[in-house]
């Protein structure tokens, strides 16, 4: 039997690419025998809760999946990444399992992973001078909330732990204060909220748009690795 791999999401949207998601609330789904996933919520705590519950589901290893911010310059969205190192707020720096990132790296299009540490986020990293602050301190080409307190979980139990993230802000863009204003507690855009937030502040139109684009290619990135995760292993019936 082959080892079960645990996914943890921190949103829904990014749940969402797998085939056969379906919302199983504060739980685990069990997408095959050895394929689990969970949606974490945004933040550390949430994702180290997370990280508990997909363990205590038989996972034998653990993978952050979904969407990051881009550091490094001129890094498009839709850039997938697949790091070694994680960059902890304390400066720890923790490492991925070798064989599961070149595992994860088979399911995507290997030419188009970026490598290069990704580093954990205190908090959104809304405008580019931010984005600058964090590069400056961790050297790493993206960022992400999630991925180290989920890496500090399967260090303690001892199993694998791997990423695979899209950008999906480049270094260089602002998140829009519409964007920012609808933005709800689990991470997700309130869609009532944003078109009350957008007739308040019509000229953001354009950067919504393009953040929107920003979205879809990260969205495009990600969607063949998680139906890659999907499929049957090879020999099963």
């Amino acid at each position: 039997m082959r080892p079960v791999l645990g996914v943890a999401a921190a949103l829904s949207a990014e749940a969402r690419l797998f085939p056969g998601w379906r919302d199983p609330g504060p739980g685990v789904l069990r997408l095959r025998d050895d394929l689990a996933l969970t949606v974490t919520g945004v933040g550390r705590e949430r994702s180290l809760a997370g990280a508990m519950r997909l363990l205590a589901d038989g996972a034998q290893a653990l993978v952050s999946f979904g969407f990051a911010a881009g550091l490094a310059p001129r890094l498009p969205a839709g850039t997938l990444v697949a790091p070694r190192l994680v960059v902890a707020q304390d400066g720890a720096i923790l490492r991925s399992d070798d064989r599961l990132r070149a595992a994860l790296c088979g399911h995507a299009i290997p030419e188009a992973v970026a490598d290069g540490p990704i580093a954990e986020a205190p908090g959104p990293l809304w405008d580019a001078e931010a984005k600058r602050a964090l590069r400056a301190r961790s050297d790493a080409i993206a960022a992400d909330m999630e991925s180290a307190a989920l890496a500090r979980a399967a260090a303690a139990r001892g199993v694998p732990f791997a990423v695979l993230r899209a950008v999906v802000d480049p270094a260089e863009r602002a998140i829009p204060a519409c964007a920012q204003s609808a933005l709800g507690s689990e991470g997700n855009i309130h869609a009532g909220a944003l078109f009350l937030a957008l007739a308040r502040r019509p000229w953001e139109l354009a950067a919504l748009i393009r953040l929107a684009r920003d979205y879809a290619a990260a969205c495009r990135a990600l969607r063949p690795a998680a139906a890659a995760l999907c499929a049957p292993a090879r020999g099963s019936p």
